[in-house]
């Protein structure tokens, strides 16, 4: 049964099995939170240690899958489609988001399901294809980032579809980059409007580590452009973004 008034959280365990330990029973203390999903891949890395859910406090929250080898960050999108509800909460393991926001988003999401609502987003520059940027962008936007992101379960399928035609054509490593590109897309093709982000309250605990994506991977922005330039050729023509934009910023 499919619940409407309640929501999954989704996250990976991979280098920050503290961040992890926290942040479940962070979730899982939440009464709107019907269960937490957690994708570890850390026994695929020699330098990470796994995460048991033996203490939590809660364990009827939480699922806890396994996952060998690592198939990159679509993986989140995988591990989703376990969930139960409409709605589905996907988190890094690098922020904590408190139980006011993560009701305001859900607020968000019952009053337009069709859109993603979020915490950071990008407005990328929509006369250069792959003309992607790193500054932050509040209100409406085409790209919500996976940091936090407030989704309909229904757009699962889709993204995961077309995840399958994108990561052999990304370059470099590794090929499960820019999912949060290719949701953003997905959402904005299916509703004809921009996503959402909002100015909410939440803690950054270490996004700048030496693990995070950006520093591990040289390629990241590489594919990131190239995810972009994809998704504004295959999902959303230009035109159609540009007649978007030019409704919202005349």
């Amino acid at each position: 049964m499919i619940m409407a008034n309640e929501v999954t959280v989704v996250m990976i365990n991979a280098f920050r099995p503290d961040n992890v330990r926290k942040l479940i029973e962070h979730y899982a203390a939440m009464p709107l939170v019907s269960r937490v999903i957690v994708a570890d891949v850390a026994a695929n890395y020699s330098n990470t240690t796994e995460v048991s859910g033996s203490w939590l406090k809660l364990p009827e929250k939480l699922m806890w899958l396994r996952i060998h080898p690592d198939p990159g960050m679509y993986l989140r999108f995988t591990a989703a489609t376990l969930a139960q509800t409409s709605a589905v909460l996907i988190v890094d393991d690098d922020i904590m988001v408190p139980a006011h926001t993560v009701r305001m988003l859900f607020t968000h999401w019952q009053s337009a399901p069709e859109v993603l609502h979020g915490l950071v987003g990008r407005n990328p520059d929509i006369d250069i294809p792959d003309g992607y940027t790193i500054d932050k962008a509040y209100g409406d936007v085409q790209i919500v980032l996976t940091r936090c992101v407030m989704m309909s379960a229904g757009y699962l399928g889709p993204v995961l579809d077309i995840s399958r035609r994108i990561v052999p054509v990304l370059p470099g490593e590794p090929g499960g980059n820019g999912e949060d590109i290719v949701l953003s897309y997905v959402a904005m093709r299916e509703s004809r409007f921009f996503n959402k982000v909002h100015k909410l309250p939440y803690e950054d605990m270490d996004a700048k580590s030496p693990v995070s994506i950006s520093v591990r991977f040289a390629a990241h922005l590489e594919q990131r452009k190239a995810v972009l330039k994809w998704c504004r050729l295959n999902l959303v023509m230009p035109s159609k973004i540009k007649k978007l934009i030019d409704a919202v910023h005349p």
